[in-house]
């Protein structure tokens, strides 16, 4: 699999205070955002090449924070 940039975000479609976080697997590399546009929140790393399995985390800002949401990606 190629590498490359991913990104993704709940700044469009969602209706709560969204906490955004990446994991990559055999790293000790964690991407976390909050509040990038408003209250919602955009995460991105450079993925390498490779099998993996990459793990992105939507979270509400407390735990009365919920509701629909949409998460738009982007990857190599």
């Amino acid at each position: 699999l190629t590498g490359g940039t991913f990104t993704a975000s709940t700044c469009t479609g969602t209706n709560f205070d969204t906490i955004l976080s990446l994991q990559l697997p055999g790293s000790e590399s964690t991407f976390c955002d909050d509040d990038t546009c408003s209250v919602q929140s955009t995460v991105g790393a450079n993925i390498p090449a490779g099998a993996a399995l990459n793990v992105v985390a939507v979270d509400g800002f407390s735990q009365s924070r919920f509701g629909n949401y949409t998460l738009t990606v982007s990857r190599p």
